[in-house]
């Protein structure tokens, strides 16, 4: 039980004097300003909480990829050493790729538009065609590179080139496939690679 004598220390120890013999306040835990500061604390929390799960969601949607049996647009890269195996990403070359793998008598279309100097015969090549039985103008067994075609650029360095591989001429499954174009003095010449596209992008056949 309390008796008047504790009653009057708890009352003297909730205000004491300070050196001044002013009376000292209580611990204050709330207030209306008090109220706001931690209303808007809790508003910015949840904010940036938000932000950051929509930080993390967006990129996941941005990244989704291109499904290997549908139609590919690709672009042309510049090259490093003459060779396909340094895809120089920064370096554009005008012009496209388009690949296709329909279902029927034809398993894939590859059309291409490029510009590089004109008045020039250039080669087309296509990897990676294991098991390829169709025509062609010379191989590189290694890389199952296969010289397909050659076109000519006009007076303004202008070229295109369009392939059909059929039926039967490829067998069915995923690939990985990756165009170059080659200078190209004869049908058989290898050449140097001037321009291809990624290496590689996934492809579905059958």
């Amino acid at each position: 039980m309390f008796n008047a004598c504790t009653l009057s220390r708890r009352k003297h120890s909730e205000q004491r004097p300070d050196d001044t013999g002013h009376a000292l306040p209580g611990i204050d835990h709330g207030g209306p300003e008090m109220n706001r500061t931690r209303s808007r604390w809790t508003v910015l929390t949840l904010g940036l909480v938000f932000l950051l799960l929509l930080a993390m969601a967006v990129p996941a949607a941005a990244v989704k990829p291109v499904s290997p049996d549908k139609a590919q647009k690709l672009t042309w890269h510049a090259v490093t050493f003459g060779s396909s195996d340094y895809v120089d990403m920064a370096s554009r070359v005008p012009g496209h790729v388009n690949i296709n793998t329909p279902n029927g008598r034809v398993t894939m279309i590859i059309n291409g538009q490029i510009t590089l100097t004109p008045y020039t015969t250039y080669g087309v090549w296509i990897r990676e065609l294991t098991g390829y039985t169709g025509p062609y103008l010379t191989s590189y067994a290694p890389l199952s590179y296969y010289k397909l075609a050659t076109f000519t650029t006009n007076a303004y360095g202008r070229g295109s080139f369009h392939l059909n591989i059929r039926e039967g001429d490829l067998t069915d499954g995923t690939r990985n496939i990756q165009v170059a174009i080659n200078t190209s003095a004869y049908p058989t010449d290898f050449g140097v690679t001037v321009a291809a596209t990624v290496k590689f992008t996934s492809i579905k056949t059958g």
